[in-house]
């Protein structure tokens, strides 16, 4: 009895030995900043981040001269006709290397590892990406901006050391072989994941963080929040191939919480059931991992209900079932010696059981002051009131339809009353022009955490 109370003992002693090989360190990475300079020029609206308004002035300053370079064409074209954007653009990054100031291509990436949206124009665009690389000397403008790159590392680095590196490979119980590659970038409007897989199998995974803040310098502000995209990337290396292994056993079910959620899956660029399935097991992981290290029962609550308002709707039993497994750990080894439990789980729930249930939770918007679609409103209207049909604890109101050029000059926003059922928006508007907000599911929730049943877009014209 006691040889086998040493065992985890023994196996988690040999992990932490390992665990330092989860490098969270971040970097500036030239090839990721090259690409979104190419795409920033291409007018896609993902790379196209003005917050550190001094480096996005540079770019624009500098890379002026050539945005009729082929390129860049290649990079408008592959865009409208093939998808190419977000994360197939940062595929790309990740596949090539720079060395004798040359782009190509990294020689051992296994087949199928590149983003498919890129199809047969691979060779082609590295070969134009070479000569803009050569043609504009990128490198002495990713040289010239190094203390910019500095700082941000400066300022970013305390959140990464601050991630408990060690939890990983205890509470998976088993080393990973893949690599973590933390990277800042600059003018991306949004976080990628991509990874590259070796022909030997190896996995390089990385997290590519944006900047959404700035001080009264111009520097990149980064919040504690970013530590749940980097949590959850890490536990990709984990995760990923627990959900392969045991996704056979899991695809009948798994198939009809997709169809369910289809859309939304999608959206997020989760194109079947085995993706979603690795995605599930890792955010209920990711939010594991913040319980154990102090989060309260409130932040917790809302991590389970966004995840939800994703699409990922039976996590909450998913987190349950970890702890199930935290608590059994002489029994269990591994999360892999735990997975059909996890997959007995899932193939005991109802699909659409689970949909209705939580439609039926969903708080919902039911009138806006301003009627939507409407073409005659007054300018002179000081207030856009939004009605939900019960108690909210959080608001957010976001750019709709048009983006920037539609988008009201609010002067604030607050609810009416201690009741939280109506949020006043308070506005400036002009004479003749199209407004548009939107009101995302995840960022409205009522007071137990469940999200908006979808999202919502207020649309209108004022009178001239």
């Amino acid at each position: 009895m006691k040889k086998l109370a040493l065992l985890p003992l023994l196996i988690l002693l040999c992990l932490k030995a390992n665990c330092q090989d989860l490098s969270l360190t971040p970097v500036v990475d030239e090839r990721a900043e090259l690409l979104s300079v190419v795409f920033n020029l291409a007018g896609s609206q993902e790379f196209s981040n003005n917050t550190v308004a001094q480096y996005a002035q540079k770019v624009h300053d500098y890379f002026q001269p050539y945005i009729r370079h082929d390129v860049i064409s290649l990079a408008e074209k592959l865009r409208k006709k093939r998808g190419v954007s977000y994360d197939a653009v940062m595929s790309m990054a990740i596949h090539i290397s720079i060395r004798h100031d040359s782009v190509v291509l990294i020689t051992d990436a296994a087949k199928g590892s590149l983003d498919k949206r890129w199809g047969n124009s691979v060779g082609r665009f590295v070969f134009l990406l070479n000569d803009f690389y050569r043609k504009s000397n990128f490198h002495a403008f990713f040289s010239r901006n190094k203390p910019l790159y500095a700082e941000a590392v400066n300022r970013f680095s305390p959140i990464s050391k601050a991630i408990d590196v060690e939890w990983f490979e205890k509470f998976f119980g088993e080393q990973s072989e893949d690599s973590f590659n933390l990277v800042l970038s600059f003018i991306n409007g949004g976080n990628f994941g991509p990874n590259i897989t070796h022909n030997n199998g190896r996995k390089d995974i990385y997290s590519i963080i944006c900047a959404w803040n700035t001080d009264s310098l111009g520097y990149p502000v980064y919040s504690g929040g970013v530590s749940e995209i980097i949590v959850h990337e890490l536990c990709h290396s984990f995760c990923n191939p627990l959900g392969n292994k045991y996704y056979r056993d899991m695809k009948a079910v798994a198939d009809s919480f997709y169809d369910i959620n289809a859309g939304k899956m999608r959206e997020q660029a989760y194109g079947n059931s085995l993706t979603m399935t690795n995605e599930i097991l890792v955010r209920a992981s990711t939010i594991r991992y913040f319980q154990e290290h102090g989060a309260d029962e409130q932040k917790i609550l809302n991590l389970i209900r966004f995840e939800q308002s994703k699409g990922f709707i039976w996590i909450e039993p998913l987190v349950s079932k970890l702890a199930e497994y935290e608590n059994n750990r002489l029994k269990y080894l591994s999360l892999n010696s735990f997975m059909p439990e996890i997959v007995r789980l899932q193939n005991s729930l109802s699909p659409s059981g689970f949909d209705k249930e939580l439609a039926k939770d969903s708080p919902r918007i039911v009138s806006f002051s301003v009627e939507n679609n409407s073409k005659n409103v007054d300018p002179c209207i000081r207030e856009i009131i939004v009605v939900f049909d019960r108690p909210m604890s959080t608001r957010g109101i976001s750019k709709g339809k048009g983006g920037n050029k539609n988008y009201p000059e609010i002067i604030s926003s607050e609810w009416r009353d201690d009741k939280r059922t109506e949020m006043v928006i308070r506005v400036n508007l002009l004479p003749g022009k199209e407004y548009s907000l939107r009101f995302y599911k995840e960022f409205n929730q009522d007071k137990y955490g469940f999200a908006l049943d979808r999202d919502y877009e207020l649309n209108f014209r004022t009178g001239k």
